[in-house]
């Protein structure tokens, strides 16, 4: 069952995930593919996260 937190969670993480990625290319371009790749796979768990709570409960938050 997905909870209101696990929707809010999620999206606090896809945040924290993209801040890393400004801050890491700036010293180490090596990283860029792979903090994306991290970034995709969040945001995807994201909007299922938030599609599944709106099928539950018709509300985005």
């Amino acid at each position: 069952m997905i909870t209101k937190n696990r929707v809010i969670y999620g999206d606090i993480i896809v945040l924290v995930a993209l801040a890393a990625l400004y801050f890491v290319t700036a010293h180490f371009t090596q990283n860029v593919l792979a903090m994306s790749l991290v970034i995709l796979v969040l945001i995807g768990r994201s909007i299922f996260w938030h599609v599944t709570w709106y099928k539950q409960t018709g509300k985005i938050y």
